[in-house]
């Protein structure tokens, strides 16, 4: 095994301890594509997320594109934090999507761009983000594999885990707009997701809006 799978391998199995309780097992599913239940994510205490109306629509397209094309489409945000509220207002997409992952290498030039200009005084924010099409029973969930990308990433770009910039995870898919957040020990999602409206006024968009989807036997409840 080379040092990049057996690093891919070590992740996934740190993602898998984290989540333990919270994976749906299913028969013949390999471990990456075991879904996590929403239901039991921690919530970030008071947390919002405020979209630009830009971002917005962006993020609406990349959902029917990839319900379109039935693949997963990777994308980056950027904005700012401010206390427990994260204001996004910029966006980049290779446009290249992928049957059962997201590959981000095509996006590194613009995540290197806003880390060189970044002041790394915690108030910058990056999405990490990926689409999922409408497949199956569980794909408003995020995977066990997304966790993992999702660890891994910050582990492997020093600003983040060390907190000099914010990085955040979101999962678009059906009309849901799903943030997380990873602190280097547990998840916590954001129950509250706005767009804000060129006039300034806010709207509510979807977030964690399926519920999980527990199979038994013959029938699901």
């Amino acid at each position: 095994m080379d040092r990049e799978h057996f690093a891919n391998a070590n992740y996934l199995l740190k993602a898998k301890a984290k989540l333990a309780d919270k994976i749906i097992k299913l028969p013949g599913v390999d471990a990456e594509n075991l879904p996590v239940r929403n239901s039991l994510l921690g919530i970030v205490p008071q947390g919002k997320v405020f979209l630009s109306d830009a971002v917005a629509e962006f993020l609406f397209a990349v959902d029917d594109a990839s319900k379109e094309a039935g693949h997963e489409i990777p994308f980056l945000l950027f904005g700012k934090t401010q206390g427990q509220n994260v204001i996004i207002d910029n966006y980049v997409s290779s446009g290249v999507s992928e049957r059962t992952e997201a590959r981000f290498s095509e996006l590194n030039s613009y995540l290197q761009d806003f880390i060189s200009k970044s002041n790394k005084d915690g108030t910058d924010v990056v999405v990490h983000g990926h689409s999922h099409p409408k497949t199956g029973n569980y794909y408003t969930n995020f995977s066990l594999g997304d966790m993992k990308a999702y660890m891994q990433f910050r582990k492997d770009n020093r600003v983040f885990d060390n907190n000099n910039i914010c990085l955040i995870s979101c999962l678009v898919a059906d009309g849901n707009f799903n943030f997380l957040f990873y602190d280097g020990n547990d998840y916590y999602k954001f129950n509250d997701v706005y767009e804000r409206m060129p006039s300034g006024e806010l709207k509510r968009l979807n977030c964690y809006r399926s519920p999980d989807v527990i199979i038994n036997r013959d029938r699901e409840y």
